[in-house]
């Protein structure tokens, strides 16, 4: 699969489309002066803009106060007029803060918060990642299809954010809500030209256009643009975009209107990881290595020694190519002398303390900076003997170039007819967004070691002794997301003396195809592929020196070029080829989801539009396939590394597969599900069950089925100023067609529901909004991870008197997957808007979720339930008795020759498996309660000699996360110092928190400067004004730990833990940016 070209720069220089763009804006205005004294700006007859019901009047809406919605069941109808939980950011807020895109407009909405990470969406490519109402937000929209992208505002009118469930409205999601966004629309009515050029701090210029032009009372054409380059507060950090939207409005006919929209847009970005990983504090600053492979030959004891030294030797298999050594070669680093991190071995000091036989350190991979609990002088004695220096927050061990490219595609058309009393919609869409990702930052780079070798691998003297560097893999990726959509929509509406009516059906389908492919790139040597792509010992990684400020991105796939080994001290010629990533069976994916739906909705006002009602039924038809690569026994050895072997389509019998299995001497045992195929050492099918068809040697599935929805409710407008509500809304999510439940069965979609109760008060005409919601949802079959029950431990014990690998019971081996719980959410929020004197502007929110996992376990629990006694039965087969409070003990009354071998396996597996379940949190699991407070508001003086000058401040403050829990917390044992014991005031129900919240304050000035009769409105923001520096600790660390149990309150003396959190995110410090923009 390929990416659209994206043409390269320099991302240190400004780029010259920017000055394209404006020179455009500049021929634009000589265009727009010329037309205009040659005509008047009359509006032609018969162009006045008439609207549909299935789309928003944006000019209605006032200063930062949206007047209308879709969310009455598709049907445009006043946000007053609407139940459902609805916010908008407006164009007007979009200006006010020179919002860019969905990421920044979020920031503002009501309820919703973005997620922390510690830097590697770049590689995920996860671009639009917040939280609504405390949990993900789901499927981005644009108008009201579907789209991977982030919807930069210089092609939108607004952005519109649902919260709650509410299929009818956005489609499958969770109880946390969907955001969609409107483009902008060519207009019959109006010609204008509008430029705005943006500049800001960190070298950021950006620069949009936005021309809208009447053919004539039938024909317009609009086109905006955008260009965009900015540098990052921190090293190698950047962003560019380019972009460009067309769309046109034609009306054919009588009541008739075409719409044609497209848009391509280009976006590179830089975005540095925070994880550095310590690797080196343990090091007593004096071990030193003057040969290449020092440690080649050393004895296990000998490592051990060197680990009180702080030093350890690399494994094997470990390529890596420098491009700083001088010689263009791939080195085997195999049995080089490496640092390790302080306290990572129990003999490894950290800043003089070591863990011996207490509870380690838990400091494995701990982070550089920004790391809990951990000794203030833990790199002193490094810093003083080497060149590594702790890094500031504004350092990054990013390459020079880009890490994700991306590049965004869609066409939309739409067809409006009017007949009568009925409306007609016919609308399409096609959107692609193609990403690549370059890997190496997110496959080992950030952990950083201390080179301990005064010699490179040929023997050369090292350059970079005793200096800081990460190793990161050759490492690519590739996503590429194809949507397409389409919808059909007839309504109804008509005014009687009963009452206003409304009616709107609706078919449509959202189909998906999203592939993905991760590439290493390879020694390639011999002809076994097979061994390429399995990745751990063919992989080539380049070295990155933190002294080196240059780090170019090095392609040297298809390139000969020599590999020393020092071991052997041989050279051979490598060809390094790029090849599929095998390690996972997910690295390699072809994934097709579709939609098919239907629905009606009903809008009814009576009581002269005083009492309102709206109802309306969806359903839908799903479908969710994954093709996933075969495992290594089932692959060839001489295929074409780039070409993905994917696993045949799975039977009809697929869940009714069975085997015999037999035991060690080849007797039958009873027959049972065929879920994982047995194998051999390095993935070879058993023989033994060569004629059996098992789960797993297919792809799972294609998940479907019917799943119908509902939402009704109602508005009533007791008095001129206050408007009682309450909704009832119902939505579903189905699961990846590849996420199987414990025992191979799949994963049955999510089913949301929420009531939302609100009384809107508004005053002065209307001018004073204030909304107060109280909401409750909740979700089933929400798929969750379960650890600690060592299951097959039990089942594969062999009994008494048999060579059998499994129990005599009956029971198979368990099938690992996903367990399944419930989530249950209630909240508070607050929304006003005021616009209560001319020139004042003023938005605010309060949020207040909570958000927990309930029922908890539901597989695990029903699997130990259903199985006690089988599992009783099991471990006393093996010799072992239980006692009156459920414990197994070996049974001193048989003959130890007579024990089974893995008495004591079976044993501990049974105690262990009822202590997890007896401790298993199944009330209440972590969730979020982060409470989060939104305002900002302008004034525009309107007389004297400030008039036109603005005036704004707006400040957001996000309160403590909850993080995990502090279930594994200890004390010191009183009657013993030197032990621990567990901490009896904490326990899984008592939540890690992030140690404080944060604010970010955010001033505006303004100007209406008029300029040779034009009027130029002049723009300052000023973000993060007070330069709060907090920290954002983040569970989202792609899959590495997220907490820790360290030395509690950070005394290295004491032999008690406690759990603190590890990934983070960093607050961009105090920045500005101030535009100009004005209408030719």
């Amino acid at each position: 699969m390929t990416l659209p070209s994206i043409p390269s720069a320099d991302p240190r220089r400004p780029d010259a489309k920017i000055v394209a763009l404006v020179l455009l804006a500049a021929a634009s205005s000589a265009s727009a002066q010329t037309a205009a004294a040659a005509e008047k700006t009359t509006t032609p007859p018969g162009s006045t803009v008439t609207l549909t019901p299935f789309e928003v009047n944006s000019d209605r809406d006032t200063g930062f106060a949206a007047a209308s919605s879709l969310a009455g069941g598709r049907l445009a109808s006043d946000l007053r007029d609407t139940p459902a939980a609805f916010s908008v950011i407006t164009r007007e807020f979009i200006e006010a803060l020179n919002l860019t895109d969905l990421m920044q407009a979020q920031d503002w909405a009501t309820g919703s918060t973005f997620q922390s990470d510690i830097g590697t969406n770049n590689f995920t490519t996860f671009t639009v990642r917040y939280n609504s109402r405390g949990v993900s937000a789901g499927q981005q929209l644009r108008n009201f299809f579907p789209v991977n992208s982030d919807n930069d505002s210089y092609a939108l009118e607004r952005y519109d954010f649902g919260r709650g469930a509410n299929s009818i409205v956005f489609g499958n999601g969770s109880l946390g809500g969907v955001s969609s966004s409107t483009t902008k629309r060519a207009r019959t009515d109006r010609a204008f030209q509008d430029v705005k050029l943006t500049a800001g701090s960190f070298s950021m210029m950006r620069a949009t256009i936005d021309v809208n032009q009447p053919i004539n009372n039938k024909v317009a054409l609009r086109v905006a643009g955008v260009a965009q380059h900015g540098l990052g507060w921190r090293q190698k950090q950047f962003e560019k975009r380019k972009g460009v939207f067309a769309t046109a409005t034609l009306r054919p006919f009588l009541n008739t209107v075409v719409r044609l929209e497209a848009e391509a847009i280009n976006r590179e970005i830089n975005q540095p990881i925070n994880n550095l990983q310590d690797q080196l504090s343990g090091w007593n600053g004096s071990t030193t290595f003057a040969t290449p492979a020092a440690l080649n030959g050393a004895s296990a004891a000998q490592i051990t020694a060197l680990q009180a030294q702080g030093v350890a030797r690399r494994g094997a298999n470990y390529n890596v190519y420098d491009p700083y050594n001088g010689f263009n070669a791939i080195s085997s680093y195999t049995n080089e002398a490496i640092t390790l991190g302080g306290g990572t071995t129990a003999t490894t000091p950290i800043a003089g303390f070591v863990s011996g036989s207490n509870a380690a350190f838990g400091l494995t991979n701990t982070n550089l900076v920004n790391a809990m609990n951990v000794p203030t002088k833990r790199f002193d004695l490094v810093e003083s003997r080497s060149g590594f220096i702790r890094p500031s927050e504004r350092f990054s061990i990013n390459q020079d170039g880009p890490l994700l490219e991306s590049a965004f595609r869609d066409f939309q058309l739409t067809v409006e007819q009017k007949l009568g009393d009925f409306y007609v919609e016919l609308a399409g869409d096609v959107n692609k967004n193609s990403n690549y990702t370059n890997g190496e930052q997110n496959r080992g780079a950030s952990a950083t070691y201390l080179d301990l070798n005064r010699v490179l691998p040929n023997g050369a003297p090292n350059a970079h002794y005793l200096q800081a560097y990460g190793d990161g893999n050759f490492f690519r990726g590739f996503r590429h997301y194809d949507y397409h959509n389409v919808r059909a929509a007839v309504a109804w509406k008509q005014n009687t003396r009963f009452g206003n009516f409304a009616i709107n059906t609706m078919v449509g389908e959202n189909k998906n195809h999203y592939t993905l492919s991760y590439q290493w790139l390879s020694l390639a040597q011999g002809t076994d592929t097979l061994a390429w792509i399995n990745g751990t010992a063919a992989t080539v990684k380049i070295r990155r020196y933190w002294n080196e400020p240059s780090r170019p991105f090095v392609d040297l796939a298809g390139k000969p070029i020599p590999y020393y080994d020092p071991n052997t001290r041989t050279t051979t010629t490598v060809t390094p080829r790029w090849v599929i990533d095998h390690t996972r069976f997910d690295a390699e994916s072809v994934n097709d989801t579709s939609y098919r739906y239907g629905l009606a909705a009903l809008n009814a006002k009576f009581w002269k539009d005083r009492l309102i009602f709206l109802g309306a039924v969806r359903r839908d038809r799903y479908q969710s396939g994954s093709q996933q690569m075969a495992v290594s026994g089932d692959y060839p050895t001489d295929r074409d590394p780039l070409k993905p072997l994917f696993k045949p389509q799975a039977p009809d019998d697929w869940a009714a597969l069975t085997y015999v299995p037999v035991d060690a001497a080849g007797r039958a045992l009873p027959a049972a599900p065929a879920i994982t195929r047995p194998r051999l050492t390095g993935g070879v099918r058993d023989p033994r069950y060569t004629q059996y068809r098992f789960r797993d040697d297919f792809n799972a599935p294609v998940l479907s089925g019917y799943v119908n929805t509902k939402s009704v409710g109602t508005v009533m407008h007791l008095l001129s100023w206050v408007s009682p509500s309450v909704n009832y809304a119902e939505s579903f999510n189905p699961q990846k067609a590849y996420a199987l439940l414990q025992g191979g069965g799949i994963i049955q979609p999510t089913i949301s529901t929420g009531w939302n109760y609100s009384t809107r008060f508004e005053f002065f005409q209307r001018k004073l909004d204030v909304n107060l919601t109280y909401y409750t949802s909740e979700e089933i079959n929400n798929p969750s991870g379960v650890s600690g029950f060592p299951f097959n431990a039990l089942l594969e014990a062999t009994p008494m008197g048999s060579t059998a690998d499994l129990n005599k019971r009956g029971l198979p081996r368990f099938i690992g997957g996903s367990d399944l719980q419930d989530r249950v959410a209630s909240g508070y929020e607050a929304e006003v808007t005021v616009n209560v004197i001319k020139g004042l502007r003023v938005t605010g929110s309060v949020s207040l979720p909570k958000v927990y996992g309930a029922n908890a376990y539901q597989l695990t629990r029903a699997y130990v339930e259903k199985n006690r006694e089988a599992f009783k039965l099991i471990v006393q087969d093996t010799g072992a008795r239980v006692d009156a409070n459920n414990v197994a003990t070996v049974d001193p009354a048989i003959p130890a020759d007579q024990l089974s071998p893995e008495v004591n396996t079976a044993a501990d597996a049974y105690n262990t498996i009822f202590t997890a379940y007896n401790n298993l949190n199944i009330a209440r699991t972590t969730g979020n309660n982060q409470p989060l407070y939104k305002f900002f508001g302008d004034y525009t003086i309107q007389e004297g000699k400030t008039k036109g000058l603005r005036f704004g401040v707006g400040v957001q403050y996000r309160g403590r996360e909850i993080l995990g829990n502090r279930g594994a917390d200890t004390i010191v044992d009183p009657a013993n110092p030197t032990r621990a014991i567990d901490d009896p005031s904490r326990s899984n129900l008592t939540a890690l928190m992030s140690p404080k919240g944060d604010y970010t304050v955010t001033s505006t000035l303004g100007y209406l400067w008029r300029f040779d009769k034009r009027a130029i409105q002049l723009n300052l923001v000023i973000n993060n004004l007070l330069n709060d520096r907090a920290i954002y600790w983040t569970t989202s660390t792609n899959g590495t730990a997220t907490s820790a149990l360290r030395p509690r309150d950070g005394n290295y003396n004491s032999p008690a833990r406690e759990t603190v959190p590890v990934g983070f995110g960093l607050k961009q410090p105090i920045n500005f940016n101030v535009s100009a923009s004005w209408r030719m």
